[in-house]
């Protein structure tokens, strides 16, 4: 499978087993940077199977290798397995909230262009909470080839104002990351 985003330097290519369909390798390429991913070694736990071997390498030199030597399924859990811890806080969530509309009332476009300039190119993750009027309550950067391109963004996406998302006519909060790239 490939996927390509039209005038863009991203493409994915993913390739499976034949008779399987089980995920052998997932690799990304985006401007010049690539990332790759290989699953190996299949073990079966009831119906599903899973990798026995994951391997990550990219294009700083990270290279991850994960082998997995039994799977067990799990008879029980501990009656506190999943409590929150005391100092947890808890949302509202629903899997298909309901927007409000689907604009948001400014544009990306007023950031650095993370391409431009004397700036580097690369996406920028950012990890945002909005609150349950639709406004930016937390912004983090997550990662970015151009620190001074992301804390820019940080700082135009808190003056954003997002659709408000509802659970049965209840709003709620909700969080995402959110990737920009070169435009």
């Amino acid at each position: 499978m490939d996927m390509r985003e039209p005038n863009s330097t991203y493409k994915r290519t993913a390739c499976f087993q034949t008779v399987q369909g089980y995920p052998v390798s997932d690799d990304v390429d985006d401007h010049g940077r690539h990332s790759s991913y290989r699953f190996s070694n299949y073990m079966s736990l009831g119906a599903q199977a899973f990798p026995g071997k994951i391997t990550y390498e990219d294009h700083d030199g990270m290279s991850i290798e994960i082998d997995v030597n039994t799977l067990k399924p799990v008879q029980a859990f501990a009656a506190n397995e999943f409590t929150p811890p005391p100092d947890a806080s808890t949302d509202a969530w629903c899997s298909e909230p309901k927007l409000s509309n689907n604009a948001i009332t400014q544009s990306f476009y007023q950031a650095p262009d993370p391409g431009s300039g004397a700036l580097l190119n690369g996406q920028i993750f950012l990890y945002v909470h909005i609150n349950v009027k639709g406004l930016v309550d937390k912004v983090g950067l997550l990662e970015s080839s151009n620190p001074e391109a992301g804390n820019e963004l940080v700082n135009s996406v808190h003056s954003m104002i997002f659709p408000v998302a509802t659970c049965n006519g209840t709003p709620i909060t909700r969080e995402f990351v959110l990737i920009a790239g070169p435009h």
